[in-house]
């Protein structure tokens, strides 16, 4: 599975925390991890490769925070794409919630798409209330590796 992974660069730390959390499944290659902090060269256009990469990706992490929701490249370039894509292919979406949980629930644009992370009680959190970060990175690993592995049946669907 190509996963293609969208943040702002002032979440450069919450990226890293994902990666770290992939890296057993990238290792094994069960999946593919695109994030444009390492894989842009000098001479290639940075629009044409983030497009390609994100209609080549059969999943995208989005990582919602305020910087997320700011970003005026993201907001022009990417998520436009992705939402195509998601219309046109049905590319699967993973909305990740980095620091408020407004930042996934007021857009409409991601109502019905399921996303991580949850508390104990099985409630829609971010990862910044959990007090051990590893947890809610962990957690997301898990659910993309059940979503990539087809153990997860409706991706879309809360499970807890």
């Amino acid at each position: 599975m190509k996963i293609f992974l969208s943040y702002a660069r002032t979440n450069k730390a919450y990226m890293q925390g994902i990666e770290k959390a992939l890296s057993s499944q990238i290792r094994e290659k069960k999946i593919t991890l695109w994030i444009d902090k390492n894989e842009l060269y000098p001479t290639e256009k940075f629009d044409t490769t983030i497009a390609n990469q994100i209609r080549e990706a059969d999943m995208v992490l989005l990582l919602l925070s305020v910087d997320f929701w700011a970003s005026e490249y993201i907001q022009t370039k990417e998520f436009p794409l992705i939402m195509q894509e998601y219309r046109d292919r049905g590319v699967l979406i993973f909305p990740i919630i980095l620091e408020d949980i407004a930042d996934f629930t007021r857009y409409k644009s991601l109502e019905g798409i399921f996303a991580c992370p949850f508390d104990d009680k099985g409630n829609l959190t971010t990862i910044a209330d959990f007090e051990i970060k590893n947890r809610a990175y962990n957690q997301i690993a898990m659910r993309i590796e059940e979503i990539s592995q087809g153990l997860l049946k409706n991706p879309y669907k809360h499970l807890l």
